[in-house]
């Protein structure tokens, strides 16, 4: 509700604020209601949880942008448009210009073609972004396998990954593949995997056995929505037990141990979660909650981050079965009001729309630094022809000392000073 009540009184401010602009009969009047258009706008923006964006609307469109209009305007003198000036004319709405109403005419009707493009986009075929290809990638978490190969169909996607290592991503075609991985002794192990378009797969090699298991899970790299700066937390369970992820809170208070993922098996994933971001005080334990596995005291979250944690299991020098952990992380798409999110925005989605409205800045720098040159050269002429316009005997009697009778053309010279009046 509070939302609501915030978009509808800016929003009617900053609509009346840009007719107020509009009607001022004083540029300076309608500069400031522009800055005051542009400081609603930017009240908005952070409405929607986007600050950078409102943080670049005050400081450079309502700072530096409006306090050169107003230089312009205050270095031009063109506070007031002057009646007896050529290029206007008086109208039914008072004073008017001749250029004004179709240039007018040509913005709107350009800034309606671009907004319908951007609107439009997804419906219109040359404006539609390609698909991306699938990728794979693997991931050696088996400590007794030693470097692995593996293929998806024909192709290898990953040649001697060492445990603890990872393979880059490789992009392949859409379709259903047997993966196959390759041990050092010769063996192999496989498993079906159906690629679908646009989407990153991590392949995980895991377990204490010669042979490891397989496991196949989508990397989820979209944007992450969330009131607050948040990453995205996917655990998978290497270990041979089901597990279960605790917050242990306060040791000197009892019974504080708060479930947060319960009973995840041996070899399987848990939902995503999306966390604030900061540091984690968790645990693994059994699923029964009682014995601790593995503590997550000092484990990050990062924002706009997608982390697969892996619960791994070691045997320790004296043959006793541990956990351990490994993350593997991968950058999300940046979430909406940041300058990487609107980097990727202007320069994929809104890419043609984005062109046209730098085309339509700079043809108005055109056309300002045009006017403003117009208008230098008639003040120019002009005062060259006051300065050609006096009579000639005034301007021998300027030059001479003189006062010039405009009247019968004669000079009149001046009175020679008295001797007598010299002082002694």
């Amino acid at each position: 509700m509070a939302e609501l009540v915030v978009f509808i009184v800016f929003g009617a401010l900053a609509v009346a604020a840009a007719a107020l602009m509009l009607l001022s009969e004083n540029a300076v009047h309608s500069a400031l209601f522009l800055i005051v258009t542009m400081g609603c706008i930017a009240l908005l923006f952070l409405a929607l949880n986007a600050p950078f964006l409102a943080m670049i609307q005050i400081t450079v469109y309502a700072g530096a942008i409006m306090v050169l209009f107003l230089f312009v305007i205050m270095l031009l003198g063109a506070e007031r448009a002057d009646p007896g000036e050529p290029y206007a004319e008086p109208g039914p709405g008072g004073l008017r210009f001749r250029w004004f109403t179709p240039v007018a005419l040509a913005l709107a009707l350009s800034l309606l073609v671009a907004v319908g493009l951007t609107v439009l986009q997804t419906q219109v075929d040359n404006l539609a972004l390609p698909t991306p290809e699938p990728a794979v990638r693997v991931v050696n978490i088996a400590p007794g396998s030693g470097p692995i190969d593996a293929y998806v169909g024909e192709t290898l996607v990953a040649a001697g990954v060492a445990p603890a290592d990872q393979s880059p991503f490789t992009p392949l075609a859409a379709g259903d593949y047997v993966l196959t991985v390759g041990l050092p002794d010769g063996s192999s192990t496989s498993t079906d995997i159906a690629l679908a378009p646009a989407t990153q797969y991590t392949v995980l090699a895991y377990g204490l056995d010669d042979v490891p298991g397989l496991a196949v899970t989508t990397t989820d790299v979209s944007a992450i929505t969330a009131p607050e700066p948040s990453g995205r937390l996917q655990i998978f369970n290497a270990y041979p037990e089901p597990i279960s992820l605790v917050d242990p809170g306060d040791e000197l208070v009892e019974d504080d141990t708060r479930v947060i993922i319960p009973e995840i098996a041996a070899g399987a994933f848990a939902e995503p979660q999306v966390l604030a971001e900061g540091t984690l005080l968790w645990a693994f334990t059994s699923a029964d909650q009682i014995t601790t596995l593995l503590n997550l005291r000092d484990y990050t979250i990062n924002r706009d981050t997608n982390q697969l944690l892996i619960v791994n299991a070691e045997r320790n020098f004296a043959g006793a079965l541990v956990a351990s952990a490994t993350t593997v992380s991968d950058e999300a798409r940046p979430s909406f009001g940041g300058p990487t999110a609107i980097g990727y925005m202007l320069f994929t989605e809104y890419l043609l729309p984005f062109l046209l409205l730098a085309v339509l800045l700079l043809a108005a720098m055109v056309g300002a630094i045009v006017l403003t040159h117009r208008e230098v050269e008639r003040r120019q002429r002009a005062a060259g022809r006051r300065r050609v316009s006096r009579p000639l005997p005034a301007v021998i009697a300027a030059q001479v000392g003189g006062e010039s009778n405009g009247g019968n053309g004669s000079a009149t010279a001046q009175p020679l000073p008295d001797p007598s009046d010299e002082p002694r």
